[in-house]
């Protein structure tokens, strides 16, 4: 009897790590020839642009960042759009380098909990000209 409480507990323990594992498929929206690359800064200044570098393997055509805090009447504290990316481009790794400058929309106490939410729209395609062939991650 002990014995087999031991097996089902092994069964168990097989399904479930079967499950967690899944198919092995990828998610549908994983890109994996589009390498892209956020580096933001430690901190964020109210009054001044604070500076977010996005790398890119593909050109990308808007970037929006979406601040969201906690302990504000609204979570969704302010939206910012970057549409007209200038980009330097790499040869080295072949990327393309973006500059945004993002200005905090409220003063938080230092310390505070903040959700960056980084959209990147670009073109899944090298030869795409129109939104159809936009993509989002």
């Amino acid at each position: 009897m002990f014995a087999l409480m031991w097996e089902l507990v092994a069964l168990l323990y097989v399904a479930t790590g079967v499950m967690i594992m899944g198919s092995g498929r990828t998610h549908q929206f994983f890109d994996a020839n589009n390498t892209v690359t956020i580096s933001l800064p430690q901190e964020l200044f109210i009054d001044l642009p604070n500076g977010i570098t996005v790398r890119s393997l593909k050109p990308l055509i808007k970037v929006t960042v979406n601040m969201t805090a906690y302990g504000l009447r609204t979570l969704n504290v302010g939206l910012a759009t970057f549409d007209q990316l200038d980009a330097s481009k790499s040869y080295d790794d072949d990327m393309y380098t973006y500059q945004l400058k993002y200005y905090v929309p409220v003063e938080l106490k230092p310390g505070s909990y903040i959700n960056l939410n980084i959209t990147y729209f670009y073109c899944s395609s090298w030869n795409c000209t129109d939104f159809d062939g936009m993509t989002a991650k």
